[in-house]
């Protein structure tokens, strides 16, 4: 549990500076050669609503309210 959460916060960290996430982006922050550990973290910040898959780029997710955040600044 503790290790998921430090994985879903170094993610989410890196969302306030690109509100655009995939995969792959996932494991270079995670430090790590395994698919499904970026992916069940990405599918993590889904769940609380942080992440959504974007409307057009296929395996692309979008943290919406940070992305407006930055926007308006």
């Amino acid at each position: 549990e503790k290790n998921v959460n430090m994985k879903v916060m170094l993610i989410f960290d890196y969302l306030f500076s690109n509100p655009y996430i995939n995969v792959v982006k996932g494991k270079k922050l995670l430090n790590t050669d395994n698919y499904t550990v970026s992916k069940r973290t990405i599918l993590k910040l889904v769940e609380l609503g942080v992440l959504k898959k974007h409307r057009y780029w296929k395996n692309t997710y979008i943290a919406e309210e940070i992305n407006k955040i930055i926007k308006d600044v």
